[in-house]
């Protein structure tokens, strides 16, 4: 089931209420609990909008303070195009350098699974531009197991139940 157009409205959701809600006063006071306030209705926001009607085995994002640690497995991760940009990270598990020397895969050589939302800085504006991601298998081999970032803009997701994902993610 094709759920990037329910993606695509929570994105829009959590960027306006971070930044017009939250992020003038989290950057002037360098406010950490409030950008963990913010998490909590992240994850409230993702439950009501993207796993609405989804079966019981959707799963719920992480908190983005967890987000290096949960792999959303259901939730399949493509692109519109042959072939797919990204932001490889360096280190398994990510260090936050993305850097690897591959930067383009093909779309039917990559099998990509959602982390979260991403964006660069964690208490000013946020654009949530990219989608973070866990390459479960690629053809180069050297991939699999890294996490990714990929403009939000090139991919499409899709909600596969647990019991029709035919890989194992590392």
């Amino acid at each position: 089931m094709d759920i990037t157009d329910r993606f695509m409205k929570f994105r829009e959701a959590v960027r306006h209420l971070w930044n017009v809600h939250f992020s003038d006063d989290a950057t002037r006071d360098q406010d950490w609990d409030l950008r963990d306030a913010f998490s909590v209705a992240y994850v409230a926001l993702f439950n009501a909008m993207v796993m609405h009607r989804l079966p019981k085995s959707a799963l719920p994002i992480a908190h983005l303070w967890d987000a290096d640690a949960t792999i959303l497995d259901c939730y399949h991760v493509s692109s519109r195009s042959r072939e797919i940009q990204l932001m490889i990270a360096r280190d398994r598990p990510a260090s936050g350098y993305w850097d690897h020397p591959i930067t383009r895969v093909a779309t039917s050589t990559v099998d990509l699974r959602l982390i979260s939302l991403f964006d660069w800085d964690t208490l000013g504006f946020r654009d949530f531009r990219y989608l973070r991601v866990r390459i479960c298998s690629a053809d180069h081999a050297d991939l699999v197991g890294r996490d990714a970032l990929m403009d939000f803009d090139d991919c499409c997701i899709v909600f596969r139940p647990n019991e029709e994902n035919q890989q194992a993610v590392p």
